[in-house]
């Protein structure tokens, strides 16, 4: 078997991508999902390669019962999911006229009673 391809890839993502990815960090939380969304991706990846170069077969072997699996799981989740109530959408809900205001004045706020220590409660 010809594994350069895979040895050259795999060498490329572990000293060039891999490493940078690992040192960027984003102060907006959707680029930062991206990114670590990707990383998680390419290390699936790494581990796919790697298992190319070492046993290929036993690699595919793992896939394929994976993928039957999920072949057989996939139509409960989407007949769970089509017979679930949709949920609202957030913007809809939050202009709606019917939705309380989020704003609270002091009388508003609630202060919990302490309550008696147990042996003022039993002389009562």
């Amino acid at each position: 078997m010809n594994d350069e391809p895979a040895l050259l890839a795999l060498y490329e993502l572990e000293s060039h991508v891999l490493p940078h990815l690992e040192t960027i960090n984003q102060v907006d939380p959707a680029v930062q999902h991206c990114l670590e969304e990707a990383r998680t991706l390419l290390r699936r990846a790494q581990d796919l390669l790697q298992g190319a170069i070492v046993d290929p077969q036993t690699q595919y072997e793992e896939s394929q019962r994976f993928y039957q699996a999920l072949a057989r799981v996939l139509p409960l989740m989407v007949m769970i999911e089509s017979s679930a109530p949709p949920l609202p959408d957030q913007n809809e809900v939050g202009n709606s006229p019917d939705t309380p205001s989020s704003d609270l004045s002091d009388e508003d706020s609630f202060d919990p009673v302490t309550p008696p220590p147990h042996s003022e409660s039993l002389s009562l």
